[in-house]
């Protein structure tokens, strides 16, 4: 066991076998949610959580194990900077 916090414990709210196509649509009407003026800026998780060994992201919210558990350390700028990331690997994960 590492000695590694733990951040954003997911709750299944959805089934865990959604096609990548449903978990890019799911991410991205989740993504229309964010708001560019508000603290409080979401969570990009959807309950779909598996790493892709080929290039280490998550099939659900497209970030690493690294952006995973900065999230709930990092600031509202950092959060929307990653959302615009995630945004650019769902578009070039949907063409």
């Amino acid at each position: 066991m590492t000695q590694r916090s733990i951040v954003d414990l997911a709750v299944a709210n959805q089934p865990n076998n959604l096609s990548r196509q449903e978990a890019i649509q799911s991410l991205t009407a989740r993504a229309n949610s964010v708001s560019m003026a508000s603290e409080d800026i979401p969570t990009p998780c959807i309950s779909v959580c598996r790493v892709n060994p080929d290039n280490g992201l998550c099939e659900g919210c497209f970030r690493t194990l690294g952006e995973i558990s900065a999230w709930g350390r990092s600031t509202a700028a950092n959060k929307l900077e990653l959302w615009k990331t995630i945004m650019h690997r769902v578009n070039f994960a949907a063409d």
